[in-house]
């Protein structure tokens, strides 16, 4: 299997007159896929790309093999749950190769050439033409020493400029909701107690690039508790509080298809560092 390990290096001085040289720095590992490298976290496997967020300390990776992206703390925990990145035509698991942050707030607009498209007898051409125009802002922040604060919003206009298969051109991309949020905060309680949660929100989508199939827009809370010593923490995540029912998934096959997510679910992991 192939491993990935998040690694912060910095250089010391023997000397604090002396130049730095390349051949003095100390490596601390902060998390890894497999136990004796810092924390252990399954989904970091053959991570291909990590950019940070000054402001926060934070770090976000995204990692091929597991077809997720996740955002840490400086000391290698976990900020928010792992996001899965749909795969081509938004069905399946993605196997992401870079990874951008954007501090604030951005527009932009993405065309799409050569884009897989459904033919009528069933098969798939590499013809079509799909564009979208967006808005992303989010905020990430301290709102006391204790208190952090991360949010984000993405509005998407999605078009199909140019569909190969029948009652697809000017409609919308499946699996491509115009409005998704998510909101996390955490509060750190004498030095070792932590709380926090949050909602993640995600607007209607299409199950098929005709439009027929529609699939609702849901709200899920999430929450986590731990308590954080210096050689070990314990961590309850709880996901979808609320066990409310909701489509994780859509795939373009026999019409358009839904794949429920996950009811109420509890994780508890003990991390203990050497």
């Amino acid at each position: 299997m192939t491993s990935g390990t998040l690694t912060c290096e910095f250089v010391q001085s023997l000397e604090s007159r002396r130049l730095l040289t390349a051949n003095n720095f100390t490596e601390t590992d902060l998390v890894s896929d497999q136990a004796g490298h810092g924390q252990v976290d399954a989904n970091l496997v053959n991570a291909w790309g990590i950019v940070p967020n000054p402001g926060l300390g934070s770090l976000w990776v995204s990692s091929a093999d597991a077809g997720k992206s996740t955002i840490y703390d400086n000391k290698g925990g976990t900020l928010l749950p792992a996001v899965q990145i749909p795969g081509v035509g938004g069905t399946g698991s993605g196997s992401p190769t870079g990874i951008v942050y954007n501090p604030s707030s951005s527009n932009f607009q993405i065309t799409k050439n050569n884009a897989r498209t459904a033919n009528p007898d069933g098969t798939f051409s590499a013809q079509g033409m799909v564009r979208v125009k967006g808005v992303r802002t989010g905020i990430a922040g301290r709102i006391t020493p204790e208190w952090q604060v991360w949010g984000g919003y993405t509005l998407l206009d999605a078009r199909i400029v140019n569909g190969t298969a029948i009652n697809t051109t000017g409609m919308i991309p499946l699996n491509t909701p115009r409005d998704s949020m998510t909101l996390w905060t955490t509060y750190l309680f004498d030095k070792k107690w932590e709380i926090g949660g949050g909602p993640t929100y995600q607007g209607l989508r299409y199950a098929n690039n005709t439009n027929t199939v529609i699939v609702p827009d849901f709200i899920r809370f999430d929450a986590t508790a731990a308590y954080k010593m210096e050689k070990y923490d314990i961590r309850l995540n709880l996901f979808n509080l609320t066990n409310v029912y909701y489509i994780e998934q859509v795939m373009a096959s026999d019409g358009g298809r839904g794949v429920p997510g996950s009811g109420l679910t509890g994780m508890l992991t003990l991390t203990y560092r050497m």
